[in-house]
């Protein structure tokens, strides 16, 4: 009996407490969004609706991965400029999508300066609930929202949750998933009004008018009646925010306390290491041997190398659609300091170093039409002689989309002028987490002629070339071949 009287007063005392961890969890973070109560207005879009009032134009801001990207042609991006439109007759509305698929909050805090903030947003709405998957995003999600309310427009905020499938079974269970209540912690602690979408779909479900498949033709992507369905949760909660009178409550003070940092510190470039001198596969030692510098690590903020003399090394990038691709006149790629990395027109890496301080070549999609940005090594020859380049590439990974997913390279050799283009070698890793790849080709070359490596790839949605070293020598007469041979 007393050991039955123990247990009873065990499970007692752990409900009490269990009770009084949630109570005081609560009071700490506040009330957060629910299936039945999908808008926290919290202090609301008061900046916003005091420029429409007076008349003047806004600009409305969209950040997030490819359900914001996509959005732009039929769902909220689109609806959400319209539906202010329509509200304030007259109002000169002006949207900035700065959806980028395939990323989450940690990349969107370091590209927000360049893709929303030059923009000088009225409102930014924020959508990384999908992207952020189980991973601790609030540290990313606070810097997003210290940046903006430090910017000088000092936009009013907004956290859209998109659901996956996944995500949508734990809500319909009342459980709140990883990334969204990571996400209200901060929205909370900031006065972030945030919206819960998926209560349309959860409706639609609920009176067997539709099913999953209905909304998304995998776990998170909609259709378009998919998209339909956001939009009828924006414009609820749209709605909501607009007739909501919040203000906001936090000072500037509190906002950028000395403990917060806005910007990683810069690391120092250390200097280019000279490596051993390369050999041909008979053992035979190079005259010269040029090393790519590692990418990142070494080759930082100019998109030559050196930047002090002639450029031996150059990085540039190329836009292909599907598996073709289309050599030319190629764009530079820009140095990114926030993500110490060099990157193509939209923001994404295309070339930067990992954990290891090793090159890593990456592609990703570009735009609606879903072409791809792909990174370009160009190495120009100081002189005439015989050469060989090899390529070392130690892993590959990515987003697969199809069948046989696979990356690598092309070595394409290109005399002074442009006037003669020679394809040398094509490479390829088959899959992800393959075997690592090897690649060398031997050419004749003259002065100011060029060899380019272009990463090409099938079945990626995006993927990154991890582990890449590239090596050109200078070997005697008769240790190579002539182009094209």
């Amino acid at each position: 009996m007393w050991r039955w009287k123990t247990f009873c007063l065990l499970g007692f005392v752990v409900a009490c407490l269990s009770l009084g961890y949630l109570w005081l969890h609560r009071a700490a973070v506040g009330d957060f969004v629910s299936i039945d109560k999908p808008v926290k207005v919290r202090d609301g879009i008061s900046h916003l609706r005091a420029k429409l009032v007076a008349g003047e134009s806004v600009t409305v801001a969209f950040l997030g991965g490819s359900i914001t990207q996509n959005s732009e042609e039929s769902g909220f991006a689109k609806l959400i400029p319209q539906w202010i439109e329509s509200r304030f007759p007259g109002a000169r509305v002006t949207s900035v999508n700065a959806g980028m698929g395939g990323t989450d909050s940690a990349w969107g805090a370091k590209r927000l300066d360049r893709d929303v903030l030059e923009a000088n947003p009225d409102v930014v709405f924020v959508e990384f609930a999908v992207n952020d998957g189980d991973r601790d995003s609030i540290a990313d999600m606070e810097r997003i929202v210290r940046k903006l309310r430090a910017s000088s427009g000092k936009p009013d905020v907004v956290f859209l949750y998109a659901i996956t499938d996944s995500t949508f079974k734990t809500l319909g269970r009342r459980r709140m998933p990883r990334a969204i209540a990571n996400h209200e912690l901060v929205a909370n602690r900031h006065g972030v009004a945030s919206v819960l979408l998926g209560n349309d779909l959860r409706l639609r479900i609920a009176s067997k008018e539709w099913a999953w498949a209905n909304f998304s033709t995998d776990n998170c992507h909609p259709t378009a009646e998919g998209y339909a369905s956001y939009n009828r949760d924006v414009s609820t909660a749209l709605d909501e925010l607009f007739r909501a009178t919040g203000s906001r409550s936090r000072t500037e003070a509190e906002l950028l306390r000395p403990e917060v940092v806005l910007y990683p510190p810069k690391v120092v470039a250390e200097d280019a290491r000279g490596g051993e001198a390369m050999k041909d596969v008979e053992g035979r030692v190079a005259l010269a041997t040029d090393e790519m510098p590692e990418i990142g690590r070494v080759w930082v903020s100019s998109p030559f190398w050196p930047t002090e003399s002639d450029p031996v090394w150059a990085l540039r990038y190329a836009v292909r659609d599907g598996a073709d691709a289309v050599f030319g006149d190629l764009p530079l790629c820009r140095w990114f300091e926030e993500a110490r990395a060099f990157t193509g027109a939209v923001s994404r890496i295309v070339a930067t170093t990992n954990g290891d301080g090793r090159s890593v070549l990456a592609g990703g999609p570009w735009g609606k039409d879903r072409s791809m940005e792909v990174p370009v090594v160009q190495w120009t020859a100081r002189e005439a002689g015989n050469y060989e380049l090899r390529v070392d590439v130690g892993a590959l990974s990515g987003h697969e989309n199809g069948e046989r997913p696979r990356a690598g390279f092309e070595i394409l050799f290109v005399r002074a002028g442009g006037l003669e283009t020679t394809m040398l070698e094509t490479a390829m890793i088959e899959k992800a987490g393959g075997e690592p790849l090897t690649l060398s080709v031997k050419v004749e070359i003259e002065a100011g002629d060029r060899i380019y490596l272009r990463a090409v790839s099938s079945g990626f949605e995006y993927f990154a070339l991890e582990g890449v070293t590239v090596r050109v020598g200078q070997f005697a007469s008769g240790a190579s071949q002539a182009a094209g041979d």
